[in-house]
């Protein structure tokens, strides 16, 4: 016998903003990190894992169609920083172009390449740039 699997949880993230719509005195904007939605050095290329983040925010988009959203992508700070800004725009437009594939409309999400203006935790160490690099979710509108 086939024992089904289980319905995986919503990452924090998407329970956070799920929350914050629901709640009535949602004030935008309102930024969302996503942890598993990080970039290799120098790529606008996804890492493993990120598709599944990409799936919850779609379903979550699909879940209240009065959402609009911007889709920010960070850098670290390895490379020249106009570099950085493309990159980071690249990365944000890439989860865009995921989230559109998954059915979201295209006009309720703008992106914003970044750069590395805003780092969240040292780029001392390789984890810190990792971490850096990165995708901020940010609920813009809720009609």
């Amino acid at each position: 016998e086939v024992t089904p699997l289980a319905e995986p949880s919503l990452s924090p993230n998407v329970d956070e903003i799920t929350a914050f719509i629901q709640s009535g005195s949602a004030v935008v904007p309102q930024t969302f990190s996503f942890s598993n939605l990080n970039f290799n050095t120098g790529t606008a290329a996804l890492m493993a894992g990120a598709e599944i983040e990409i799936d919850l925010l779609a379903k979550v988009m699909t879940d209240f169609p009065q959402m609009q959203a911007r889709i920010e992508g960070h850098t670290d700070n390895t490379g020249l920083e106009a570099t950085n800004r493309e990159l980071s725009a690249e990365r944000a437009n890439t989860v865009k172009q995921q989230l559109v594939a998954r059915g979201i409309e295209a006009g309720r999400i703008e992106i914003a390449g970044l750069g590395s203006g805003s780092p969240i935790v040292t780029n001392n160490t390789e984890e810190g740039r990792a971490l850096n690099r990165r995708i901020e979710f940010v609920l813009t509108k809720i009609e």
